[in-house]
């Protein structure tokens, strides 16, 4: 009998979506974190922790593609806080806020409350409009 094979993807839930009054937006999920994740492997035997690459390419950075097609490819990291380790099985929220509609996103994912990373994702500005 084989292994399962190791998923790549996070199941997400969107809780809320909301309009903020500078015309930005927040969108909240709920994030669970199967023990069977490809990124738990080799990181660390007998002690699986969440590498943090893991949390932001197939985690942050798709579900912000995901809410805002519009911003194209990230340019800049910045503002990057690890502050706990995600373990397998954990249950998250990731909360995710456009200001003002514009090029830059904060992230903050979350357990009981308590962040476990967070940061701000910047995006090129928007091309001016032809004249």
């Amino acid at each position: 009998m084989s292994a399962p094979p190791l998923r790549r993807r996070f199941p997400t839930r969107e809780l809320a979506r909301e309009a903020l009054a500078d015309g930005g937006e927040r969108v909240e999920l709920a994030v669970e974190v199967p023990a069977e994740m490809l990124y738990f492997d080799g990181h660390f035997p007998g002690f699986p922790i969440l590498p943090g690459v893991a949390q932001l390419a197939p985690l942050i950075l798709h579900e912000i593609a995901r809410a805002w097609p519009d911003l194209g490819a990230p340019r800049r990291l910045s503002r990057l806080k690890w502050r706990q380790p995600v373990f397998p099985g954990a249950s998250l929220q990731l909360h995710l806020e456009r200001p003002g509609g514009g090029p830059q996103v904060r992230f903050r994912l979350t357990r009981e409350g308590r962040a476990c990373s967070e940061g701000v994702v910047e995006f090129p500005p928007p091309a001016p409009a032809p004249a």
